[in-house]
């Protein structure tokens, strides 16, 4: 074989691996330039959703734990209107007493005047509130 035709197809080769070379470098720096760009982006993203789940979530623990206080104080709220109840019945009817002309009553109604409280018969007619 003549020299000449060893020499093209090393020269052929080693086109191929410089063409293939480039094409490589090419591809790894469009890539390079696709993390460069966009994993910042992808990562602030995936932060903001994360923060966003998290307080989503602390929001959703607030809620239940401000439901469950609501529910302690059902009990002693209801409690509480009971007494109310049977003090404003007791007030009326030591009042109802006093009209009646009993002087003990009158006594109580008295007292409680000087402190502040009235004590309505039940059934008076009470002025709205302003």
């Amino acid at each position: 074989m003549p020299e000449g035709d060893n020499e093209r197809p090393a020269a052929a080769w080693d086109e191929a691996i410089v063409a293939h070379s480039e094409r490589v470098r090419a591809h790894d720096r469009s890539r390079a330039s696709w993390i460069g760009n966009g994993l910042p982006l992808a990562l602030a993203v995936a932060s903001l959703v994360l923060l966003l789940a998290l307080q989503a979530i602390g929001l959703v623990r607030d809620r239940m734990a401000l439901a469950g206080v609501r529910a302690a104080q059902d009990a002693p709220l209801a409690q509480a209107a009971k007494v109310r109840q049977q003090l404003e019945t007791l007030g009326g009817e030591t009042a109802r007493l006093a009209q009646e002309g009993d002087a003990a009553a009158r006594a109580i109604v008295s007292s409680m005047a000087r402190q502040g409280v009235t004590l309505k018969p039940p059934g008076a007619q009470t002025a709205p509130a302003k």
